[in-house]
């Protein structure tokens, strides 16, 4: 591990407020260049799933975030630098629907579940994908969107009379700071609903008919670096539906007519943080799973192993948008609190590093934590969890470092397949994300990808990247993409292995895979085992429950080639 600092100039300070919501935080925090002034994380209640769905209670959220924005006032009123911008980093998928006339929320909002992929067809997933980019599932918010109009009466009736808003979390956000001003959405977050043509930035007419969702019901596109509008209060006190009445806000001292100045994804956000600005340069999150983005320029690339085509970031109305191919793992850090909760190997995440050290490597032990079935590229729902090559010698510490060595396996497979889609080589990888931290993993990572692994000692590559979309917006103006200078000090993980034990060692865990495949029974194999279902239709295709899926297709009305093509 080598650690090195560059210097690449001044950046002119400034203070920037920033808000992120996560599936399992809202974070608050300020930042002036690179310098974190604060940071506040109060928890997002999860509620119980419905189908494949997860409901987010958000009905606490504006109580939550009036406290952040409060904080960063009082904050800013004790700081020399001007408050300049608001940027935003949000959970992508996630989808609301709220009223334009009250401000009440409709519904919970619905978040994503590692369950979705039970819910999607192995047949031609991909019929929309020169369109969207992405294949269909109900992990985008197209989908949640149409799920709501199906079964919320309350959404079904806003629609006709024109007075539902349906968008993505930072859609809702920018709303009701700015008091209803500004409905918008940016072209990251966009791309993450099966809603935008992704070539064209624009919503797709097609799709909008295919999911029968009316365009005024949807925000407009901007980029992601832009002023959207000014902060008028601090929340909109919108009560879970059906509360008669709401309480306005209104902002005062330095947060009062402050821009709001970038929205991004949060992938996305890291990815611009991480300054992987030219094509080719990817980055990798490791949090509760693994997210892998490649800059892949400004055309976009349609994958054929299984990746998601997305819009990497367009820093200005004017600019050009650039692209990135996306691969996620769904078990990282969540393997290792399955080690510490189910198994009691370890009393915390961070005691798991010490823990695989006892021994030299996993001797022959593979862990495959498919415990949901298997992301990119596999894309199978029938997968499960499965530890291979035990013997009498292996212990807890094999099977930790078998843990930690399948998440780099499972990089390893995204950077191929990207490599095989757009043709790209990584000459590095950026990392970020909590599990960063643990060292060994960090080594694990170049020895098995046979690149260098690059860390920075800044971990919020997040809030960064979405405070450069801020500081260049026009109105903003505090820098330019030209000369962004940061001050960047990093630690670097070389490999120390050779290509043919590298590669011996990923084939058996191909191998490893190959065992975990085709566990779970479809429900028609179920039901051919019980005998056959008492007036029950055959929910399935290809072997693959897919009952919500198929409900909303049928209802929408899809065409016969498309309808075709999913059966």
């Amino acid at each position: 591990m080598k650690k090195t600092t560059q210097c690449m100039g001044q950046v002119q300070p400034f203070l920037s407020l920033f808000l992120s919501l996560s599936h399992t935080h809202t974070h608050g925090h300020t930042d002036g260049s690179t310098e974190r002034m604060g940071r506040w994380s109060p928890a997002i209640r999860r509620l119980q799933p419905q189908f494949t769905l997860i409901q987010a209670g958000l009905n606490k959220t504006p109580n939550t975030l009036f406290r952040l924005l409060k904080r960063a006032s009082n904050k800013s009123r004790t700081n020399s630098k001007p408050l300049v911008s608001v940027p935003t980093k949000l959970l992508r998928e996630s989808t609301v629907a709220w009223s334009k006339s009250t401000g009440r929320f409709l519904h919970n909002a619905i978040s994503v579940s590692q369950a979705m992929i039970d819910a999607t067809p192995t047949g031609d997933k991909y019929h929309y994908q020169k369109q969207c980019g992405l294949p269909i599932s109900d992990y985008f918010s197209g989908v949640k969107m149409r799920w709501l109009i199906e079964n919320v009466p309350a959404v079904r009736d806003a629609l006709v009379k024109e007075d539902c808003l349906f968008g993505t979390i930072d859609t809702w956000l920018i709303w009701s700071l700015t008091k209803g001003k500004s409905y918008v959405t940016d072209v990251t977050n966009a791309s993450r609903t099966m809603l935008m043509n992704v070539a064209r930035l624009q919503w797709d007419k097609n799709m909008l008919k295919a999911f029968g969702i009316p365009e005024h019901a949807l925000p407009q596109i901007k980029s992601s670096a832009e002023v959207y509008g000014h902060i008028v209060r601090l929340i909109y006190f919108a009560p879970l539906y059906p509360a008669p009445s709401c309480v306005n806000s209104e902002a005062t001292g330095p947060l009062r007519g402050t821009a709001i100045a970038s929205c991004l994804g949060d992938q996305q956000a890291a990815l611009l943080g991480q300054l992987c600005l030219k094509k080719g340069m990817a980055k990798n999150t490791y949090g509760t799973g693994c997210f892998l983005l490649c800059n892949t320029g400004t055309k976009p690339t349609f994958s054929k192993n299984g990746l998601l085509t997305t819009v990497a970031f367009q820093l200005g109305p004017n600019a050009s948008c650039m692209y990135a191919l996306e691969g996620s793992v769904a078990v990282a850090g969540e393997g290792i609190k399955w080690l510490r909760d189910q198994l009691g190997f370890v009393k915390s995440a961070a005691d798991v590093e010490a823990l695989a050290k006892e021994v030299k490597d996993t001797d022959g032990v593979y862990f495959v934590p498919a415990f949901s079935g298997l992301l990119a590229p596999y894309w199978r729902g029938d997968a499960r969890g499965t530890i291979v090559g035990l013997s009498h010698s292996s212990g807890r510490a094999h099977i930790a470092r078998a843990m930690l060595e399948a998440v780099c396996f499972q990089t390893r497979e995204l950077t191929e397949a990207m490599a095989r889609d757009a043709g790209l080589t990584l000459t590095q990888l950026n990392v970020d994300g909590g599990m960063t931290a643990n060292n060994l993993l960090m080594q694990m990572q170049a020895d098995l990808l046979g690149v260098d692994v690059v860390r920075p000692d800044n971990a919020e590559s997040t809030s960064w990247g979405a405070a450069i979309a801020a500081g260049i917006a026009d109105g903003v103006g505090v820098w330019h993409l030209e000369s962004i200078h940061e001050q960047r000090s990093t630690q670097r993980f070389e490999s120390t292995v050779q290509d043919e034990e590298r590669d011996d060692r990923y084939r058996q865990w191909r191998r490893a895979v190959s065992r975990s495949l085709g566990w779970i029974q479809s429900t028609s194999q179920r039901d051919q085992n019980k005998g056959p279902a008492e007036g029950k239709p055959d929910m399935t295709a290809n072997g693959v429950y897919w009952g919500p899926l198929l409900l909303f297709l049928t209802m929408t009305g899809l065409t016969a080639s498309a309808a075709q093509a999913l059966h």
